[in-house]
Formats: C-alpha cells, sequence, structure tokens
C-alpha cells in the first residue's frame, strides 16, 4: 500500500477586528514550552481570550518537537524556529504590516527591523501586500486625485 503526501492548509484562527491579540507572540510560545519565565500577553489571554492560546498550541504542534528536543538549546535558533512556524501559519488576511505579532515574526526570521517602524503610513500600505492595506492605498490615492484637482 502506498502512502499519498497530504499538503493541509492550517492558519490560526483570525478576526482583523479582534480587540485582543490573536496572532501569537514569539515570547508567549517559549513561555509555553517553559522556556522562559517571561510572557507578553499570555497569561491574560489564557484567562479572557481562548483563540489565542490555541493559536499558540498551533505553533507548538507545529515546532515544539524541533525546539525541545535541541542537542543544544540555543534560544536564538527556537525564536527563529517559532517565527517561521507564525509566519506559515498566519492566513493571508493577518500577513499584514499592521499587524505587530506578524511584523515582529517578520523581525525575528529576517534578522533586521521590518519597514513599518520607521516609514510612514503611506509607505508602509504601498509596501503591505495584503488585501486591506490594497484596498486602502487605492482608495487613498483616489480621494487624493479626487481632491487636489
Amino acid at each position: 500500500m502506498k502512502i499519498k503526501k497530504m499538503k493541509v492548509d492550517i492558519y490560526f484562527d483570525f478576526c482583523r477586528d479582534a480587540v485582543v491579540p490573536e496572532i501569537p507572540r514569539v515570547q508567549d510560545v517559549l513561555y509555553a514550552l517553559r522556556l522562559t519565565d517571561e510572557q507578553k500577553s499570555f497569561d491574560f489571554c489564557r484567562d479572557n481570550h481562548a483563540t489565542y492560546i490555541v493559536n499558540v498550541g498551533l505553533v507548538i504542534v507545529a515546532i515544539g518537537y524541533k525546539v525541545l528536543s535541541m542537542e543544544r538549546y540555543d534560544e536564538a535558533v527556537a525564536r527563529k524556529l517559532i517565527a517561521e512556524a507564525i509566519i506559515a501559519l498566519c492566513p493571508p488576511e493577518a500577513k499584514c504590516l499592521f499587524n505587530s505579532a506578524f511584523v515582529e515574526a517578520q523581525e525575528i526570521f529576517v534578522g533586521k527591523p521590518a519597514p513599518s517602524k520607521t516609514a510612514s503610513r503611506r509607505d508602509v500600505l504601498d509596501a503591505c501586500g495584503c488585501a486591506e492595506c490594497t484596498r486602502m492605498a487605492t482608495e487613498e490615492r483616489r480621494y487624493d486625485v479626487f481632491y487636489t484637482r
């Protein structure tokens, strides 16, 4: 019997309009794995927002074994693995330069600061590839053309 490889698309549960964080922070995943005593939003969300905790668990399922079974634990490598998993598990609408958890993961994975911290709002809208930012940038350009005549 031959087993076929399956491609499974699994993403974080995410609502763009949520007022509490939903995309996990790297620090909170380390905290949930008991590799650090420092956390960002984990304790607050544990009692108030189950979606965040479920998403932290999804990251742990994706890379927990790799992190916990390192021959020699290296926090920098663990952070990079966690950041890579967060980026991969973000649904398309969460891959936005205005989403601070996504930007943090990208900075850790790439190793340099995101342009969204120093650029103007308009530049960030233009640089971001998400559908919402593209729509807002188009609307703002249309508004500028209409009101500068």
